[in-house]
């Protein structure tokens, strides 16, 4: 995020100090308050799960010209919780097989859910399904032959037949 001070809203015209404790940022080729960025936008929690999927994938994005924070992306996911997956029309059981969109890696629901602290390390603030913005952001439901994993290893100098990939070879 650019932070801009000592200049003007262009929509309220409301004057920021760099000493001010709200922020003017550049928002689809405009310098407004973060009050005016948001201002007449659906709320988070009537987003479809699509969209909370589409705006959770663009990393930041109100970068990408929605009136929407990542901080706030990811809560509304993490308040939404399973359903989310439900809603998506992807498994939520903890032995569900889900593939990391960039290197193909597959891994069960259970091991990504717990993929930050072991038992035992999980600091109070922690729940079940605090990392779920990240499943969403970079994983989806394990389904038919693993392309990905194949292109990955290949941009990555490996190289291995489909036949050998098909027998599990890595």
């Amino acid at each position: 995020m650019v932070h801009i001070y000592d200049a003007s809203c262009e929509k309220c015209g409301k004057f920021y100090r760099e000493e001010d404790p709200d922020e003017l940022v550049e928002f689809n080729g405009k310098i407004l308050c973060w009050p005016c960025v948001i201002d007449g936008r659906k709320p988070l929690e009537n987003l479809s799960a699509k969209e909370m999927l589409d705006l959770i994938r663009m990393g930041h994005p109100y970068e990408r010209g929605q009136p929407y924070s990542r901080m706030e992306v990811i809560d509304e996911i993490e308040k939404r919780g399973p359903a989310l997956l439900e809603q998506l029309g992807w498994p939520t059981s903890d032995e569900s097989v889900y593939r990391n969109r960039y290197t193909g890696d597959e891994r069960t629901l259970r091991r990504l859910k717990n993929s930050y602290y072991e038992e035992g390390e999980k600091p109070d603030w922690w729940t079940e399904w605090y990392e779920l913005f990240s499943i969403i952001e970079h994983w989806e439901p394990a389904v038919g032959q693993n392309l990905t994993r194949l292109k990955y290893l290949g941009s990555q100098g490996e190289s291995m037949t489909l036949q050998e990939f098909a027998k599990g070879g890595s």
